[in-house]
């Protein structure tokens, strides 16, 4: 843990998601490079496809045994980013990623365990249908970007094969995700 003063952590969230494999956090990287507004960049270990916003989960560990059990699937599922552009946070770069029924049934599936394990704020977890999957890349520089901005196509695709049980911690000086643990999808 962080010490120091300035190292004081003052909140954690718990979410569920799943990492960007190398090779698309390149490709993403790229095509940042040469969109322009580009504000600040999130960092790398911070990017990520969230399916569920849990919240603050006071002793989390004595939960992560049952949250941790394999998703069974009766098919792999896969992500397929679309384009890059201005996020439903306009303040924001997203890589939009195609929702499809796979992903979406992740969801539901990982709701369902988040209620029966009774954990959670379910004001935060999306439940009424407007699941935007996407990947939080930029801010934007509003000195450099018009309101209305031309999105960069990207066709890249990946398989699933587990989601990220994360605590994002915010400390002093910013904030810090950590992977507690994962939930393997079987076929």
């Amino acid at each position: 843990m962080k010490t120091g003063l300035n190292m004081v952590e003052t909140t954690s969230r718990i979410f569920l998601g799943i990492k960007i494999p190398d090779q698309t956090i390149k490709l993403l990287e790229s095509r940042l490079d040469v969109m322009r507004g580009v504000g600040k960049r999130v960092p790398v270990d911070r990017q990520h496809v969230t399916f569920c916003l849990v919240g603050q989960v006071p002793g989390i560990e004595k939960y992560l045994e049952e949250l941790s059990k394999p998703l069974e699937q009766s098919f792999t599922s896969i992500v397929t980013l679309t384009h890059l552009g201005r996020g439903m946070n306009e303040d924001q770069i997203w890589a939009y990623v195609k929702k499809t029924r796979g992903l979406i049934d992740i969801k539901e599936e990982l709701d369902k365990r988040v209620d029966k394990l009774q954990i959670g704020d379910s004001k935060l977890m999306n439940r009424d249908g407007d699941f935007i999957p996407h990947i939080n890349l930029a801010g934007v520089d509003e000195k450099k970007m018009p309101m209305i901005s031309i999105d960069i196509p990207v066709n890249t695709t990946w398989r699933v094969n587990e989601v990220h049980i994360f605590a994002s911690k915010l400390w002093r000086e910013g904030v810090s995700y950590s992977s507690l643990g994962t939930i393997l999808l079987n076929l």
